[in-house]
């Protein structure tokens, strides 16, 4: 239950004896002066379950109060709270509203406890050094119009700060945060000069930065490294959107610990500077419609995703590796990485029109899983230096366009194409296969499809045991294997050719040695193979 103390118009209540407030259970009790009421609580030094209330054209003078726990103080429109002696609040809500007055000069401490200004409320807390939650998060929610200023703050740690439209916080000091939120929107503007370490550990997925809005702007240029590190395998965001910015252009590091990931992904004209970001583990990167994503440090990405949806664009001027991190394009999104030299365990998508250049780039290989390369139909990729893939799959769907000109050694590559797709390889000469299982190594299906192989002169399979791989045309799809010269099958394995369909055809009239036991040749259906 909660029992009340009021005095109002003009009444007084003396209690200027009392030292403790003690509540039990679930009990509360509430003090609320009104209407020029006035209440003398000048001994009290203990409270707990206690809510304070200065409402308008009231003076609450609480001089001897050190802490309050799971109480409330609330400050209204044109009401005055006088704390000297307060150096924290612990599960207390703390709200202050208009013209109301708020003197705390050495509180020190929120710990599990929000604070909240409404309409053109102008706090500050001098002696405030720390805001600190348990196991949930606490807010700091600053309105437009409203002033908060922190000057001593300097760690946070399950904080969300939420700052809205002209309402301006100060913290020029902080330089620690962890498992603190910040949400901007309508115009806000947040600098934090100081913030130099930013963490999180919290279990859970969550947006850590979120700014929207036309002239919204967080500026946390101080940090340099960002780690997260929760129990489990989380995602966390920063969000720009909208027209918001987000300031992290001193940010060198992401430090994403066991299985988690950040993503980063400004949208809708929203823009993050990383400009001086070198490392990033883990870390999805999404250039959305309308927007210019720029990692001009970044030379490695690991574990992390690539991603151009239509419209937008990413800039990766230095990066020169890729290792299981899929990289995908879309419409007429602009990828730039110009000294990409290798994909590794690393697929490469390109959908709906997309137009891609790479022309530093030497090697696409996997491990001992295969990854793919998607030219969807009406796409174009460009790979004018790739010399050499082990474990890929290159599959091409009917406009697609792939061209690979210099590309001389295939290891454990498959082609599949498909819909009148058609692809040349005019200096590969070499192809092997040593990959256990069975698989199709060229799969050309539907009426127009061109593999041309012509270059190939030799051809072997020797993987480590009895399996057998597959060249097929299918519906019309054509092979152009008429430069083979020599197919080895190494011990036990064996390949087969198949061509099956009505102009179905596999050219090997170059082919003049093999071992007839184990190469076997199966044209189906009206399917041709030239031998």
């Amino acid at each position: 239950y909660i029992q009340t103390i009021r005095a109002a118009n003009g009444g007084h209540i003396d209690l200027s004896g009392l030292t403790t407030i003690a509540t039990i259970g679930g009990n509360m009790l509430t003090i609320a002066p009104s209407a020029g009421g006035s209440i003398d609580l000048s001994s009290l030094s203990e409270a707990g379950r206690t809510t304070f209330v200065a409402s308008a054209g009231v003076t609450l003078d609480l001089p001897g109060l050190a802490s309050l726990t799971t109480g409330t103080l609330t400050v209204e429109d044109g009401g005055t709270l006088n704390a000297s002696a307060l150096t924290s609040l612990t599960s207390t809500p703390l709200t202050v509203s208009g013209t109301g007055t708020l003197t705390a000069p050495v509180l020190a401490t929120l710990s599990n406890s929000s604070l909240t200004l409404n309409s053109a409320a102008d706090v500050s807390l001098p002696g405030l050094t720390s805001i600190a939650g348990g196991v949930s998060e606490f807010t700091v929610n600053v309105t437009s119009g409203t002033n908060l200023s922190l000057p001593a703050l300097t760690n946070t740690d399950f904080t969300v700060f939420t700052v809205q439209g002209t309402g301006v916080l100060t913290a020029p000091v902080l330089s620690s945060a962890t498992n603190t939120r910040w949400i901007l929107n309508g115009g806000a503007q947040v600098s934090l000069p100081g913030l130099t370490t930013y963490s999180w550990t919290r279990n859970g997925y969550y947006t850590i930065f979120d700014v929207d809005g036309v002239d919204s702007h967080l500026d946390v240029s101080a940090v340099a490294t960002l780690t997260v590190n929760t129990g489990s395998s989380y995602i966390q965001t920063i969000r720009a959107t909208n027209g918001g910015h987000i300031d992290l252009s001193g940010l060198t590091t992401i430090a994403t610990i066991g299985g988690n990931m950040l993503t980063i992904a400004p949208s809708a004209g929203g823009s993050i500077d990383l400009s001086s970001l070198s490392e990033a583990g883990r870390t999805t990167f999404v250039a959305s419609a309308g927007v210019i994503l720029d990692l001009p440090g970044l030379t490695s990405l690991t574990t992390g995703t690539l991603t151009v949806e239509d419209g937008g664009t990413l800039n990766a001027s230095a990066l020169t590796s890729l290792t299981s991190t899929p990289l995908t394009v879309s419409g007429t999104g602009t990828l730039t990485a110009p000294v990409l030299a290798t994909l590794s365990n690393s697929s490469l998508t390109l959908n709906s029109g997309a137009n891609v250049s790479l022309p530093g780039l030497t090697s696409i290989e996997g491990d001992t899983s295969e990854f793919t390369v998607t030219v969807k139909n009406g796409t174009t990729l460009n790979l004018p230096a790739l010399t050499s893939t082990d474990y890929a799959v290159f599959t091409v769907q009917g406009a697609g366009v792939l061209t690979t000109p210099i590309l001389a050694s295939a290891t454990n590559t498959r082609w599949i194409l498909s819909g009148g797709a058609q692809v040349s390889l005019p200096g590969l000469t070499t192809y092997s296969w040593t990959r256990n299982g069975y698989y199709t190594i060229a799969d050309v299906d539907g009426a127009g499809s061109l593999l041309d192989l012509s270059a190939v002169t030799t051809l072997t399979v020797n993987t480590g045991s009895s399996y057998i791989q597959t060249i097929r045309a299918t519906n019309g799809g054509h092979i152009d294997l008429s430069g083979l010269i020599t197919i080895t099958t190494v011990a036990t394995n064996r390949l087969t050719v198949t061509a099956s369909g009505s102009g179905s055809v596999v050219d090997l009239t170059g082919l003049t040695t093999y071992d007839a036991s184990s190469v076997s040749f199966d044209p189906q259906n009206g399917g041709s193979i030239l031998l």
